[in-house]
């Protein structure tokens, strides 16, 4: 499986279809993202955890608030900054 991939799936209880996101959890993948990361950061590695840990929660929160319906397949764009 990609990063990323988008599948079809019927919502149980409600007459939709929604594209569900799915995206890589395996260690091996969140290793070899880790160790990418790595390469030129002078810095503690736990930064680093931390932000990919961050970085996955974002991802599970939409996810799940997505497939509820309380949140939109597109992202919100700004306005009113002219």
């Amino acid at each position: 499986m990609e990063f990323n991939e988008w599948k079809e799936k019927r919502i149980r209880g409600k007459n939709q279809i929604r594209i569900i996101p799915f995206y890589n959890r395996s260690n091996e993948f969140r290793k070899r993202l880790r160790d990418k990361y790595l390469e030129n950061w002078p810095f503690a590695a736990h930064w680093v955890d931390s932000a990919l840990k961050t970085a996955y929660s974002i991802m599970d929160s939409w996810r799940e608030n997505y497939v509820k319906g309380k949140r939109k397949g597109s992202k919100q764009l700004q306005r009113g900054f002219s």
